[in-house]
């Protein structure tokens, strides 16, 4: 993951994240032995009772979109099968 890519979040264990719609851009630096970087995301994120648009998270957290829209997520398409069901 580096700066300039498009971000949203994994749908495990942050599924109602994922499928809200919320993207970011990364546009920091890794840090923490390059665990975290930072995301400007497209809507505010509520952290410790704040929104904000820019905030610090784990690289682990998150998938690199790969550019084609309308996103085509096979992660979203299970759950909204599953849902379905």
């Amino acid at each position: 993951m580096k700066s300039g890519d498009v971000v949203q979040y994994k749908p495990w264990p942050h599924e109602e994240l994922h499928m809200s719609g919320l993207n970011g851009l990364v546009v920091g630096t890794s840090y923490r032995h390059e665990l975290m970087i930072d995301v400007f995301w497209s809507q505010p994120v509520l952290r410790c009772g704040k929104e904000e648009r820019l905030t610090r998270e784990f690289i682990t957290d998150l998938m690199v979109l790969d550019g084609t829209f309308p996103r085509k997520c096979e992660a979203c398409a299970e759950i909204n099968r599953n849902k379905a069901r």
